[in-house]
């Protein structure tokens, strides 16, 4: 149940990506503006709209793909983690806080009902992520198995 709005928020974002585009462009800019002139990188300080467009459908199927691994069971934890880390940047991007959201009023409730709105997809697929369905994660079989090796070796 919690893969199914992950996997049409992704199918929304890659039929019709330019609103997200556009507030994902708003939301890096200030940080790509960052790169120095002189960098390797400093191609990236000012990406065209066909890019931002591109790299937001991408998002959005790995989104939508993450979403459906989850939902049919392959790699639960592994696709809950990756949603929770493509879902943590739009949440950063939805920021009611910004300065873009104080100078566009008419849209501050839709951002803040986002945000917590993502950030509590965020926290669900945190905790989808790190449960292991009742059987000992990986930390408690290696310390079991460390405790275990001493055991022995102190016989």
């Amino acid at each position: 149940m919690l893969s199914s709005w992950f996997v049409l928020e992704g199918i929304d974002v890659v039929r019709d990506p330019m609103p997200h585009a556009e507030l994902a462009a708003a939301a890096l800019t200030p940080c790509l503006e960052r790169i120095p002139t002189t960098s390797a990188l400093a191609r990236l300080r000012s990406p065209s709209p066909r890019v931002w467009v591109s790299l937001t459908r991408v998002h959005g199927a790995a989104t939508a793909g993450a979403a459906l691994m989850l939902a049919s069971g392959r790699c639960p934890r592994g696709s809950a983690l990756a949603l929770a880390a493509l879902t943590a940047p739009a949440a950063i991007a939805n920021l009611p806080l910004s300065a873009r959201a104080e100078a566009d009023t008419a849209s501050a409730p839709e951002r803040r009902r986002r945000f917590v709105t993502l950030v509590s997809l965020v926290g669900a697929a945190v905790l989808a992520g790190i449960d292991t369905e009742g059987r000992p994660g990986i930390g408690w079989r290696l310390a079991h198995a460390r405790d275990g090796r001493e055991a022995r070796t102190t016989r």
